[in-house]
């Protein structure tokens, strides 16, 4: 992001966000986590691939933080193009830019979808990990302080694609 490449910045968000939903899953379903770590590589690889960790959380109706419409938006953005596919435009003039340039937008766009994927993130770790009470309650905290500070520009909102 710092390098003006935004483009690439959203495509390691959308990965952060498989992993905030499957912290999700597992924070929501133990038992998920108990199978994930006993499972073996092939069938950890087919079980909780990122559609079926997405489709797991809409059946147990918990919202995921990277859902079905932000992945198809990150995707067509960063990973799998098509004709309306506009790379490098985050700025409000519409322009494509190439090349590390400073977008006020892309700037904005990919610090407000960090935050979501952190604050996200945070929140279902904080029940994760062993940490003593005080610890996990600070980490929920601050994890959904992130939330609010999620802005209006973000990857939904401004069209990008």
């Amino acid at each position: 992001m710092e390098t003006g490449r935004y483009d690439e910045a959203l495509l390691v968000l959308r990965s952060l966000g498989e992993l905030a939903n499957l912290l999700t899953l597992f924070a929501t379903d133990r038992s998920s986590l108990d199978t994930w770590l006993a499972a073996e590589d092939r069938a950890r690889r087919r079980d909780f691939i990122p559609v079926k960790v997405r489709l797991a959380l809409e059946a147990k109706n918990t919202p995921a933080p990277m859902d079905q419409d932000l992945y198809d938006k990150l995707c067509q953005l960063t990973v799998h193009p098509t004709p309306e596919t506009k790379p490098g435009m985050h700025n409000p003039s519409g322009l494509v830019v190439l090349g590390g340039h400073v977008q006020i937008v892309g700037v904005v766009v990919v610090l407000n979808e960090l935050a979501r994927v952190v604050g996200c993130s945070a929140i279902c770790a904080s029940s994760l990990l062993s940490l003593p009470a005080e610890k996990a309650l600070e980490m929920r905290i601050l994890g959904a302080d992130l939330l609010r500070t999620v802005g209006p520009l973000t990857i939904e909102t401004v069209d990008l694609v």
